[in-house]
């Protein structure tokens, strides 16, 4: 009887053992997914903090010289039509119009050079063509010279008091130069001047929003959408005002419709990358950052939090490809971001590259402020103890 009772009270001691070293498992596990939680929110919230001016310069996937949404022409399409004007200015050079519509297909090619050198030609023998100093103030907006793109519009809007487009693009530096109310006056204007010009309720609707007047802000998107029902950007910025409110599943269905009617809008592939990463569903994020930087490398919001969710997902050497391409082409941005430092030491001590590991959780210390990494440095201290150690 006592042999019984002492076993039966074994195997209770046994069965609370267990119990207690699963509570322990769980609760290490819940606070390494906490930690790693915070990690995420403190990352992605300093990636989209330096992206925050997207919304006001989204330049690269505009087209001034359009009033009205128009089917877009392929680059086949374009590039055939530059062909067939640099044949008909060789037999007449000195024709001006040509040449600034062949200087409008550089633009929307991104043919950065050509657009220049026809520009510079134009405006050599005509100072005061408003076209093309329009032109070129869109050229020094794309490459943030502002101050440059203000003065040539100015300039262009002397000449051409009346133009819309012309007035959308002076909003547009001034929105950039944290003057939006003045840009809303040149907004406002544009549409005055042309109801139908589309990207002047886009414009308008992102001062809006940027102000968090959500409701005035869908009001003018939906007012482009009346003007054309499959225009992308108007989904695209109703999606953002919904993600904005919290109401996600909307926002992914208007993503969805941007990507669907232009499978080029690298943003609304990012905004839905940002979604996935939220949720954890890191391969979906993978997915759609990696459709971001196919079209666009350089972007590099896009490849930090890529990069992130490599890492998440046990991938560290595609980790580690992604943060060390930001540290060579883009270190501003990089240096803004401690916290890719930080992951980068991970990268490299899970594939065993100590002297890796440790030179960058220093840098890491060198540049994370104390006020807002204190349990971070904290870690990368004893990090590196033990790496030395070994």
């Amino acid at each position: 009887m006592l042999t019984r009772q002492m076993k039966q009270a074994g195997f209770l001691e046994n069965c609370l053992a267990g119990c207690l070293f699963m509570s322990a498992i769980l609760l290490i596990g819940l606070i390494a997914g906490i930690l790693i939680f915070k990690d995420k929110l403190h990352f992605l919230d300093k990636v989209n903090d330096l992206v925050a001016t997207a919304m006001q310069d989204d330049s690269s996937q505009e087209d001034f010289t359009a009033l009205k949404s128009t089917p877009t022409p392929t680059t086949e399409q374009l590039e055939l039509s530059a062909l067939e004007l640099t044949s008909k200015l060789k037999k007449n050079p000195a024709n001006l119009e040509l040449r600034f519509q062949r200087a409008q297909i550089h633009q929307k090619l991104n043919n950065h050079q050509m657009l220049q050198n026809d520009l510079h030609v134009i405006l050599y023998h005509n100072p005061h063509h408003a076209g093309a100093l329009r032109e070129r103030a869109y050229l020094h907006l794309k490459q943030n010279k502002l101050n440059l793109a203000l003065k040539d519009i100015n300039t262009s809007l002397r000449l051409e008091p009346r133009n819309a487009i012309a007035h959308g693009i002076r909003g547009r530096i001034l929105a950039l130069t944290n003057r939006t109310d003045a840009a809303l006056l040149e907004y406002k204007k544009a549409l005055e001047l042309d109801p139908q010009y589309i990207r002047g309720y886009i414009y308008l609707g992102n001062v809006y929003q940027n102000r968090k007047n959500h409701e005035a802000a869908l009001t003018e998107y939906r007012k482009a959408l009346q003007l054309d029902n499959e225009f992308a950007p108007a989904y695209f910025y109703i999606g953002t005002v919904y993600y904005a409110e919290g109401k996600h599943q909307r926002a992914i269905v208007n993503y969805d419709k941007t990507v669907k009617l232009d499978p080029n809008f690298i943003r609304a592939y990012e905004a839905r990358g940002d979604f996935h990463l939220n949720r954890y569903d890191y391969w979906q994020a993978i997915v759609d950052f990696t459709t971001v930087l196919e079209t666009a490398p350089q972007e590099a919001s896009s490849r930090a939090k890529r990069g992130f969710a490599y890492l998440q997902n046990s991938k560290s050497e595609d980790a580690i490809h992604d943060f060390e391409f930001l540290f060579k082409h883009n270190p501003g941005f990089a240096k803004a971001m401690p916290m890719t430092y930080f992951f980068s030491g991970v990268c490299y001590e899970n594939l065993g590259q100590r002297a890796k590991a440790l030179e960058t959780y220093k840098l890491f210390l060198q540049l994370a402020p104390e006020d807002q990494f204190s349990d971070r440095i904290s870690e990368v201290k004893q990090k590196i103890k033990s790496l030395q150690a070994l």
